[in-house]
């Protein structure tokens, strides 16, 4: 069933033959056969992509709100947040570098997750995308950083009118927020941006470019920017006081009627 996935020790709904064919799959793709044990796990792996980078896929339906198996146990039901720690450390001792890369946002499991990407699903009133993220290059030592990203979309209008499917560049990270890099600093000084002006156009922009350029910021008023907002900030699920730094709308008005007064 959809969004449902339990564990190894449940074993009255046991998937242990969907890892089996992804194991199969993925490693015919190139995968390296080292990789196996952990895919049959539990859908994660970690491997090199070149010297001095490493890779780690985390299985994010152990991370979903939606999957009712973690009731029964919700802290790192597989160890992979246990089995990363000893990757991460690894990496550290003999200098590499990693990305770590997941199907859908952590905020279950992990703290804080960079570069949400979007969907090639076509959801309601969404048009389906895929992102590119350049990274610095291959030389010694390479940093490995996050340089920018780019996002293509379809135009699902233009597709279904013209019976052929139309992609469309819809734009740069760094040129369309105005940002010098992606670090988490850079990301931190767009969000008080966004905060110390919430109904401007920027805000609009950032609107329109989460719903991949199928709406725009006139349709979406204060109250749905400021829910918008509180969702970028809110790195866990169950924490009740990550938005208590955004105004609410009548503080706002005060604001605004004050600045007109003066």
């Amino acid at each position: 069933p959809c969004n449902l996935f339990p564990t190894p020790n449940i074993r009255s709904d046991n998937i242990s033959w969907l890892y089996q064919v992804l194991a199969d799959r993925w490693i015919k793709l190139g995968l390296p056969i080292d990789t196996r044990e952990n895919i049959e796990r539990g859908g994660f792996y970690t491997t090199v992509v070149r010297p001095g980078l490493r890779l780690i896929s985390f299985n994010m339906n152990y991370c979903s709100p939606e999957n009712v198996w973690l009731f029964i146990n919700s802290t790192d039901p597989l160890d992979q947040l246990q089995w990363m720690i000893q990757w991460l450390q690894y990496a550290e001792d003999h200098g590499e570098k990693v990305h770590v890369i997941g199907h859908i946002p952590s905020k279950h499991c992990l703290a804080s997750f960079r570069y949400i990407t979007l969907s090639l699903t076509t959801f309601s009133y969404l048009n389906p995308g895929y992102r590119v993220y350049p990274i610095d290059g291959n030389y010694h030592d390479s940093s490995y950083w996050v340089l920018d990203h780019h996002t293509v979309i379809m135009n699902l209008t233009a597709t279904n009118m013209h019976n052929r499917t139309i992609f469309i560049d819809e734009y740069d990270a760094r040129d369309a927020y105005q940002m010098e890099n992606l670090f988490p600093n850079d990301w931190h000084n767009l969000i008080e941006r966004l905060k110390n002006d919430i109904d401007g156009q920027l805000m609009g922009l950032v609107y329109q470019y989460y719903t991949e350029s199928y709406a725009d910021g006139r349709q979406c008023n204060h109250n749905c920017r400021r829910g918008f907002l509180c969702d970028f900030i809110t790195a866990r699920l169950e924490d009740p006081h990550a938005c208590d730094s955004l105004p609410n709308y009548f503080v706002s008005m005060i604001d605004n009627n004050m600045k007109n007064t003066l």
